[in-house]
């Protein structure tokens, strides 16, 4: 995928020689560009971008100074008679052609022109939709097979007309679009043609041109009589240019579908408080709002914004005019009165086809819900009486339309599907009554009924509702009401309206990865781009966008880039099921969405209102839009944007580091401030690119530095927040957008060094991607709270893996529904996790034991409590993997006995996995540990850490009835002994010694210890009879405080007590083999295990892949100056498997 800015700075940075950043660059192309093609290249991501490696060496052009060199997805030239370090790229992204140059330093420009051909035929030329005075972009959709060839040139304009080139044209470069089919077009979608001029045709082509909400002009602009200004009709809609309210005052208004939406500015020199809006149909005034004309400048007060939903056709007419305040007696002062009215005609698009056709007010509104291309579907029977009631309904394919004349005679509700939400809409209630405000009732199937109030419209209104469960029908009534007086309640004399029903249609949201599934790290990298894709068409529509109620969180982000992206696969017209077309559907949601503040939303305190948070989940996705889906805004969405919607910028401020909550300020979470800083990065970057100022430079405004070190201790001491639920997601997320797009070498450097060490922590770890170790937030996340692995609630890195690696034995060839966010997240990024992440995540053949300690880290903030470490123990066998629960710890946050705990570091049980079974976490042999049903949290006193080789112990152990049927005959009072080889085929043994002893406390009944061991190793009988004769001398029952030792019957020894007292990291493995063991775990590096292993906690780890001597080396000790070394091409090992799929 492409970096859609060009990285300004870089670029110079190579034509003075300075060596160009290598991450994802050379990979494994046999022939690499030099110079200025190579910086190209590079951010261009290289061998895993769009243009692929080179297809032969970088070539002379015949009567130009400059170079050109082919690839294999386009082309790429040094042209350095438009710069020293000009470079122009072609190359194909999607169903689109891109060419992007930069930068011409010293030149600089008020424009670029582009051209463009297609095998020597001329299609046109336009100016760059992309520009800055240096560099920019342009975009076509090519749909003819055929080489596209594109020659750039910068002007200025001149002072009364005409422009100035004076560099001329660049070298050419070409991409060649070769799809099969041919096509009928010619390159590009069709011209409009008439091209808007002056201050319509600024407003057009700010909104997206043809491409926009307003469509191509249906004819030349015309004079208003009575008025100054101009007027022009479009597709879908009118401009209006209204120079008495501003010379430069323009007012837009579209339909989409049924919503109509007036844009207007700027008025400067005018500025106001507030605007107001009168809009009539037919001539008829149906009223004025204020309250809902929104200020987009809110600094400047010289633009604006309103919609509503529309219902009647007709012909709409809109005005507004910018009001100022009156002073201390009220009032307000309009000066420049009211602009020329803009108008519309709302009509149905065409005659539907359908074998039933609905009549009347019915029709009426089925076809200003866009009839059967919308979301109703076709009639499915003829319009029928309600019983009792004075009233028509009618039943459509995706729900029920209802006139309801009791509420009004033209009162009509409407109720259908929504991709996975329930809509309802309802009025007018005009020209009879109006209310204050709207009750709405809805209920499942005749349960869980809810009711929610909606104000707004005093007359109509709409409202969505998720879809209940098991795919029971949604019913909806509303009912009008009035505000009561000082002392009395609500009236609603009115009463309910029919009710109509929504019986929804099955969504089966599973993404299925059946035939991109993979069981090996080279099919696994094949595929990958496969499962994406699958991802993000599931994802996009099965989830909907809903203008009349744009939240900015983080699954509006990903419905976004979802949408975007599908245009990429799709083409520029994709529209999901019944819904209006993507790209005019994002811009219009980005249009109206509304910002709010970052950092956590909760509402923890029972003493105070809920402190409202999370933009930063909403931020990372608009930076990822920001980065890869630009070419794909309206320019006026951009600059939206680019504005006021990435809200963090500028240096780190302390102040964001923490959140009054119950009175004391609370540290703000690890993951909100890798989202935070990390967007903030990405925002500096891109005003830079439109400013120049060095306010915004990473370097001088101290943000390379804050994220290094930032990052720097969690190379020392993994995330505070490790293992979490759902937290990971967010966290790894904010280190992917930097990987992607941050500029500077170290800083992006220091991303991939985390992303490596969590990436292949997570394959060491798991067993078929299922984790079951301890982890700190959200403490309700365990896994005897989720029973499935592969459960929304569980570890967020198995859904990225999924992603990775397609390893879906477990789960049926699919991708769980509510993981596709993780799933697309991973696989739009160019980040992939080191090869021997691959191999250990999906290849356990070779047996190995892992531990992770944390060590005691900084404080996230001055006002958090230290931060107990965190221990894990992994043991893995081919068959099976035994995991340590872990111990009890605090937040490291503050406050955690008000938070109720939910922040701690949670011990879970001791575990056997067995790799062939797909099992519950109820399924498991385990070791809960000494959990106390009165004590505040449970697990305050479980300690979770007895495991070694085949080896655990522990208290309250539990052996499920599933396994006893396995039991072989040697199994006694004392010892069961289970054959899961011979009983269910999955290839080991296990001696459980577990019994409850009198007088013990209830926390540690139940203690004892299990052994397993591949079925390789001897048969079951001499497993079963060993494993008793050696251990004759072991009684029945096992004290806690006793030290005894297990005599393994492969040869092993383990000497072990129960519980020793004196703290939680003293270790119940007091001998192995004969050789005595750290008494304390608080000695343990960061990672230690034959593949992932560091130098205790300084910032050096290391990497191997099963088989290979040579190690990644992520190298962290620096904090300012990370370095990544990866293995040596030629591993020396005659053993280590060839990487191929890379």
């Amino acid at each position: 995928m492409v970096t859609r800015l060009l990285v300004v700075l870089a670029l110079i940075a190579s034509a003075l020689g300075v060596p160009p950043a290598t991450a994802a660059s050379a990979g494994t192309c046999a022939l690499l560009p030099v110079g200025p093609i190579h910086t190209r290249w590079v951010l261009l991501e290289g061998r895993d971008g769009p243009l692929g490696c080179p297809t032969g060496p970088e070539q002379d052009v015949p009567g130009h100074r400059g170079k050109r060199q082919a690839f294999e997805g386009g082309e790429v030239a040094w042209s350095p008679e438009q710069g020293e370090a000009m470079t122009v790229a072609a190359y194909l992204l999607g169903k689109s052609a891109v060419v992007e140059f930069g930068p011409t330093g010293p030149y600089h420009y008020d424009k670029f022109l582009v051209r463009w051909d297609r095998d020597g035929q001329n299609l046109g030329q336009d100016s760059a939709r992309f520009s800055w005075s240096d560099s920019g972009s342009h975009v076509i959709y090519p749909d003819r097979n055929g080489t596209y060839t594109f020659i750039v040139e910068g002007c200025d304009q001149g002072r009364y007309e005409g422009s100035t080139c004076r560099q001329g044209w660049t070298i050419p470069v070409s991409t060649r679009l070769d799809r099969g089919g041919g096509g009928s077009q010619d390159g590009v979608p069709p011209e409009c043609p008439i091209r808007p001029q002056g201050e319509i045709g600024v407003k057009w082509f700010d909104m997206g041109s043809r491409s926009g909400p307003l469509g191509c002009a249906t004819g030349p602009e015309e004079d208003v009589p009575g008025h100054r200004g101009k007027r022009q009709n479009f597709e879908r809609g009118q401009i209006v240019w209204s120079p008495e309210q501003g010379e430069h005052m323009t007012v837009a208004a579209y339909l989409l579908g049924n919503r109509v939406s007036v844009d207007w500015g700027p008025s400067t020199p005018y500025t106001y408080d507030f605007w107001q809006i009168r809009w009539d149909r037919d001539g008829v005034n149906l009223g004025q709002d204020e309250r809902d004309a929104r200020r987009m400048s809110p600094a400047d007060g010289d633009l604006g914004r309103w919609t509503a939903r529309l219902q009647g056709f007709g012909e709409y007419g809109f005005t507004v005019q910018g009001c100022d305040r009156g002073g201390f007696l009220g009032g307000a002062t309009c000066r420049q009165k009211w602009t020329v009215p803009v108008r519309l005609r709302f009509q149905p698009a065409s005659e539907p086809l359908c074998g039933q056709q609905p009549v009347g007010l019915i029709r009426d509104r089925w076809l200003e819900l866009r009839g059967p291309a919308g979301f109703l579907g076709c009639p499915t029977g003829p319009e029928e009486d309600v019983p009792g009631r004075r009233g028509m309904r009618q039943t459509f394919q995706g729900g029920q339309i209802t006139w309801s004349p009791e509420q009004g005679e033209s009162m009509v509700v409407a109720a259908y599907q929504e991709a996975d939400g329930a809509v309802v809409e309802w009025g007018p209630t005009r020209p009879r009554f109006d209310y204050d405000r709207f009750l709405v009732r809805w209920d499942s199937d005749g349960t869980d009924p809810q009711q929610r109030t909606v104000t707004g419209s005093r007359v109509s209104g709409r409202l969505r509702v998720g879809l209940p469960s098991g795919g029971k029908p949604v019913t909806f009534t509303v009912e009008g009401c009035d505000k009561g007086g000082l002392l009395s309640g609500s009236t609603c004399r009115q009463k309910w309206t029919i009710p109509v029903t929504v019986r929804p249609k099955p969504v089966d949201g599973d993404v299925d990865i059946s035939a991109a599934s993979a069981k090996d790290p080279a099919t696994a990298m094949a595929t990958q781009k496969a499962r994406t894709d699958a991802a993000v068409r599931s994802y996009s529509c099965l989830n909907a966008l809903d203008l009349d109620d744009p939240s900015p969180g983080e699954g509006e982000a990903g419905r976004l880039v979802a949408r975007l992206q599908r245009l990429r696969l799709d083409g520029p017209d994709d529209a999901c099921d019944g819904d209006l077309p993507s790209r005019l559907l994002v811009n219009e949601f980005l249009r109206d969405v509304p910002t709010k503040p970052v950092g956590t939303e909760t509402d923890d305190c029972p003493i105070e209102e809920k402190t409202v948070g999370d933009y930063d989940t909403f931020l990372k996705g608009l930076v990822y839009i920001a980065y890869r889906q630009r070419d794909l805004l309206d320019y006026d969405v951009w600059y939206r944007l680019l504005h006021e919607l990435l809200t963090m910028s500028g240096p780190h401020s302390v102040a964001e580091e923490g959140k009054s909550i119950c009175l004391f300020v609370s540290p703000e979470s690890e993951n909100h401030v890798l989202l935070i800083e990390t967007a903030r990065y990405l925002t500096n970057q891109l005003f830079f690119d439109a400013t120049q100022d060095a306010v915004w430079d990473n370097h001088v405004n101290g943000m390379d530095a804050y994220l290094l070190r930032f990052m720097h201790t969690i190379a020392q001491h993994d995330f505070l927040e490790f293992n979490a639920r759902p937290y990971q997601r967010y966290s790894i997320n904010g280190l992917l957008n930097l990987y992607d797009f941050a500029r500077q070498r170290a800083v992006r450097t220091g991303a991939q060094i985390v992303l490596d060490y969590t990436t292949t922590k997570f394959a060491t770890s798991s067993n078929m991607l299922r984790r079951s170790g301890p982890f700190r937030r959200l403490a309700d996340h365990t896994d005897a709270a989720n029973k499935s692995y592969y459960s929304g609630d569980s570890d967020p890195q198995t859904a990225f893996f999924l992603a990775y690696t397609g390893l879906s034995d477990h789960t049926g060839g699919k991708i769980p529904a509510h993981w596709r966010l993780e799933a697309m997240i991973a696989g739009l990024s160019s980040y992939r996790p080191p090869r021997a992440a691959y191999e250990l995540a999906m290849n356990k053949g070779t047996p190995y034991q892992q531990t992770f300690f944390q060590g005691n880290r900084p404080k996230i903030h001055p006002d958090a409590d230290d931060a107990d470490p965190g221990v894990e123990i992994y043991s893995s066998s081919p068959s099976f993997m035994i995991t340590a629960g872990g111990v009890f710890l605090n937040s490291g946050y503050r406050s955690d006995r008000i938070r109720g705990f939910k922040d701690r570091g949670v011990a879970q049980p001791t575990t056997l996995m067995p790799t062939g079974a797909d099992v519950e976490a109820a399924d498991l042999i385990r070791f809960e540990g000494a959990r106390r049903d009165v004590s505040d949290p449970p697990d305050r006193s479980v300690v979770n850490t007895c495991v070694s080789g085949g080896f655990a112990c522990g208290v309250q152990g539990v052996v499920p009835h599933r396994w006893l049927r396995c039991a072989g005959p040697e199994s006694d009072g004392q010892w069961l002994l289970l054959d899961l080889e011979g009983c269910q085929g999955l290839g080991f043994y296990v001696a459980v010694h577990i019994d409850q002893p009198n007088g013990v406390l209830p926390p540690y009944q139940n203690g004892g210890f299990f052994y397993a061991v591949e079925h390789t190793a001897m048969p079951f009988s001499t497993f079963a009879t060993k494993t008793k004769e050696l251990n004759a001398d072991l009684p029945r029952y096992l004290d806690i405080s006793t030290p005894y030792t297990f005599q393994a019957p492969d040869g092993h020894t383990y000497r072990f007590q129960l519980y020793r007292p004196g703290g939680k990291y003293l270790s119940d493995l007091l001998e192995i083999d004969g050789t005595k063991q750290p008494d304390d775990l608080t000695s343990l590096p960061l990672a230690d295990g034959p593949f992932l292993s560091s130098t205790g906690h300084d910032g050096l780890i290391t990497i191997r892949r099963p088989g290979c001597a040579g190690p990644l080396t992520l190298d962290f000790r620096d904090a300012l100056q990370p370095v990544r070394t990866e293995p040596p091409a030629q591993d020396p090992s005659p053993i280590c498997p060839p990487v191929r799929g890379t």
